[in-house]
């Protein structure tokens, strides 16, 4: 007798493209989804950077600002008190700044202060917090600084700042008050005392420094 046999020449694959193509897509769009997300963070980040930047750093001479400047003030002081450490404060002004502006005019005294900043910024530590106080104040924070220590910086800048050439007919330069922070202190006090050094050295011949 003879038996029929029957048997298939070739593969269905229909099943195949029926699960893999639906998956490809699927993975093609969490990948698309994925990337649109990562840009978005990415776009978001960048966003909160300059925020972060426009709120902490003065447009002008792209050093810290008074509130950022505070805010590690604060944190500084927080440490020292905690851990028993040094920490010092120079407190300095540009010297005839409105005759600087009134002569050469605001443009010229804008000039001015970012330079000064370069110059300062360029000698002290990466560890010192460095700000613009207002108008032609600065303030330096020194942690791990006794005032003896802050005195000679601030003795190194006023040189460096007499010595800098600011493209004007005048030679600027500036008064400096330092001090240090005692058991005793309060954050109000300790600013109050080197404010008030610097503006001893404003009404007594200026260019100096003086240590409180």
């Amino acid at each position: 007798k003879y038996y029929s046999v029957i048997y298939q020449t070739t593969i269905d694959h229909t099943w195949l493209y029926k699960i893999v193509i639906p998956l490809l897509i699927i993975i093609i769009i969490i990948i698309i989804s994925n990337r649109k997300l990562n840009k978005e963070i990415e776009k978001r980040k960048t966003i909160e950077n300059k925020l972060q930047k426009v709120a902490n750093i003065d447009a002008l001479t792209n050093i810290y600002n008074r509130r950022k400047i505070e805010s590690l003030y604060n944190k500084e002081l927080i440490r020292v008190k905690r851990y028993k450490r040094e920490l010092s404060i120079i407190f300095f002004d540009i010297d005839n700044f409105k005759f600087i502006n009134d002569k050469d005019g605001h443009a010229i005294g804008d000039e001015v202060l970012i330079k000064l900043s370069t110059v300062v910024k360029s000698n002290i530590r990466t560890t010192d917090f460095f700000e613009r106080w207002g108008g032609e104040e600065f303030v330096i924070i020194l942690p791990e600084t006794n005032k003896i220590k802050a005195t000679n910086v601030a003795h190194i800048l006023k040189d460096k700042i007499y010595s800098t050439d600011f493209n004007i007919d005048k030679t600027v330069t500036c008064s400096f008050g330092v001090s240090q922070f005692e058991e005793t202190d309060s954050a109000d006090s300790l600013l109050t005392r080197v404010d008030d050094a610097m503006y001893y050295v404003k009404r007594n011949g200026k260019n100096n420094v003086k240590v409180a």
